[in-house]
């Protein structure tokens, strides 16, 4: 899925950060298969992996405050 095209990787973490769902959701929709197939590889098992994607997701989450003050998230 792209990102919206108003945000930039930027904004959409400092939506996040405000608690916007729909920036999570989209964040989600971004991240979520390249972490899984790169979890996947480590641990050799996508149940351990899709547990492991939703754990950070999860934490991602409870910590969405502290997302406003990463300047360059693709570094």
């Amino acid at each position: 899925m792209q990102m919206n095209a108003s945000y930039t990787e930027t904004q959409l973490l400092q939506e996040l950060a405000c608690g916007n769902e729909k920036a999570m959701r989209q964040l989600f929709a971004l991240y979520r298969d390249r972490l899984f197939f790169y979890i996947t590889r480590i641990t050799k098992s996508e149940q351990i992996a899709e547990e492991l994607v939703m754990d950070v997701f999860m934490k991602i989450w409870t910590g969405k405050e502290m997302l406003a003050e990463v300047p360059k998230p693709s570094s």
